[in-house]
Order: structure tokens, then sequence, then C-alpha cells
């Protein structure tokens, strides 16, 4: 949930909560600002009074503001294999099929990208109409959605975990500005060009940096390395 403000600035605002499996934005757009916030485990009106306490402490008038919000399908880990995205006659893409980056809240692509795979398979004919429904879930889960599942393990450790003693959004900042090579990875995670199940084989590969990128690649690998006991239960 958010506003558009009618105000402008040249740079991308995000800040992350305390206790909260989220984040807050300002992003500039034509003509206004989206200030938002999303996240997981507060009702609505806690993230709306959060989020005006922010901008009235940056100065970002909302009173004039239009006010937007929807809910964001974003599945925890559990529930990615039982997550019905087709049926006999019917395909599901974007929101309806719970296509959401679990970190990010990311939508869009995923929208576009599995109604492109669902025309795909639509106009397949030499598959059966019978056939479609399970030639769309695999195509599906091979192309980005079991790396939505293992990002959906990640989040909560993203959000709400501690790293070296201080919370790892804190310690994210903190490795951005110090080392080129985390800056860059973290550059391709927002863009969408590095997949959640490959962020372990690039950390091994970043292991030969300076010793504080060695240090910072090895516990980093330890968050991202999710439990037994987590898979058993996808």
């Amino acid at each position: 949930l958010g506003y558009y403000v009618s105000s402008s600035q040249e740079h991308v605002d995000i800040q992350f909560v305390p206790k909260l499996e989220g984040y807050i934005w300002v992003f500039p757009r034509c003509g206004h600002l989206s200030v938002g916030i999303c996240g997981k485990g507060w009702p609505a009106h806690k993230l709306r009074t959060y989020l005006e306490t922010y901008m009235q402490e940056r100065g970002i008038d909302y009173k004039d503001a239009k006010f937007f919000g929807h809910m964001l399908p974003s599945l925890e880990r559990c529930r990615w294999k039982s997550n019905r995205v087709a049926g006999p006659g019917w395909l599901a893409v974007g929101d309806a099929a719970g296509l959401v980056d679990p970190i990010t809240g990311e939508g869009l692509y995923y929208a576009m990208r599995s109604g492109d795979l669902a025309s795909q398979v639509i106009l397949d004919e030499a598959r059966a109409a019978t056939e479609k429904a399970e030639a769309y879930s695999s195509l599906l889960w091979r192309d980005f959605a079991a790396d939505l599942e293992f990002g959906a393990g990640l989040a909560k450790r993203v959000y709400l975990g501690k790293l070296l003693f201080r919370t790892v959004p804190a310690r994210m900042v903190q490795f951005v500005r110090r080392s080129p090579r985390f800056s860059v990875l973290m550059q391709d995670l927002l863009a969408g060009t590095q997949p959640y199940l490959g962020l372990k084989s690039r950390l091994l590969k970043n292991i030969n940096g300076t010793l504080p990128e060695t240090v910072m690649n090895f516990f980093l690998h330890k968050l991202v390395t999710i439990p037994d006991s987590t898979q058993a239960e996808a």
C-alpha cells in the first residue's frame, strides 16, 4: 500500500523496517512519487500508520495524495509444491497464480513471462487439450517457479535474520558500500538477472577476493543454504 505524491526526486529510496518481512520504497515516476510499504506479518492499518510516520519524518506530504493498496500473493515456501496454476480448461498467470518474487515483491515480469508461457502451451497444436495444464505447470516450474520457491525459503532470513550480530539488511548495505563484487551481485539480484538458485555457486566463485570479501562470502553462503528440515517441509 502507499501514496502517489505530487513531488519529485532523482533517486530511489529503500528503507528496511525492523521486524517486518518487507520494506518502504520511494520511487520517482513521471510527474509524481510512488511512496509505499509492503511486507508480511503486519496488518494493513499498522503498515499504513508506519508509512505515514515515515513520510511525516521526511517531509513527504500525503494529505492530498492518492492512496493505493493491493495484496501481494507471495507464497510461503511450503506452499509452492501444492500451488495449483492450471486445470481442465484454464491456466493461471501472474498474481492469479501467486507468481511474485518473495523477497522484492516484483510481479510484473512474472505476469508477462507466465502469460507468454501460457500462450505457447495454448497454441501448441501437437499437445492435446487434456495435456495442456500439466505441460504449463511443468514449463512454469522449469522456467522460474522453482527459483521463486527457493527465494521464499530465503525471505525470512533476509529480512528478519541476523548476520555478524546485526540485521541481515544492515550487513547487506554495509557490504554493498565496501565490496564492488557484492554491489554488482545485489544489482543483478534486483534486476532479476541473478537467480536465487545460483546464489551459492556465485558466492563460492567470489571467495578468492580480498579478506573482508572472503569472510563476507562465507557468512552469506551460510545464509543462503536452506537446512534439510526446511527442504523436507516443501
